[in-house]
């Protein structure tokens, strides 16, 4: 579906999964055996569309959705019964990315506190169950009854 035409039904707490380029996301699709590589939380300010996110370069960063399709986004809308802790997600930012933590999640083991992997972050933002060790493909398990849709560029 094209971006232009969802961006309005984007909400706050809802998540975006990308597919990514590349041998590192072929290898994390590969590994987890997902469709996914990838996750981030939407935080919708001022009529803009961001994500907030934890990646390898720069920790976890805020972007505009707009600039990130290109890596393969699908929306996952979120239901309320899950709060949404954005203040939290919002004082991770610059808090450094962990590989450590991504393999320890491959694993199912919990993260080191204060360093983030992309799953991490929004399981913890969410409030979702468990003690850590999160991956993407964990956290679309989480919503297996909430169609993703495919983010397309105009």
């Amino acid at each position: 579906m094209l971006y232009s035409e969802v961006r309005g039904q984007i909400r706050t707490g809802d998540l975006i999964f990308f597919h990514g380029r590349g041998a590192v996301t072929d290898v994390i699709r590969i590994a987890t055996r997902s469709d996914f590589a990838h996750v981030a939380l939407a935080w919708v300010v001022a009529g803009r569309v961001l994500v907030i996110e934890a990646r390898e370069k720069g920790g976890v960063q805020i972007h505009a959705l707009s600039s990130r399709l290109g890596d393969g986004a699908s929306w996952l809308k979120v239901p309320p019964a899950y709060p949404l802790d954005l203040p939290r997600a919002i004082l991770d930012l610059d808090k450094p990315y962990s590989l450590l933590n991504c393999i320890r999640a491959f694993f199912g083991l919990p993260g080191i506190k204060n360093r983030f992997e992309c799953a991490q972050l929004a399981a913890a933002a969410l409030h979702l169950p468990g003690n850590g060790g999160w991956t993407p493909q964990q956290v679309r398990e989480q919503f297996a009854e909430v169609l993703t849709v495919s983010l397309e560029e105009a």
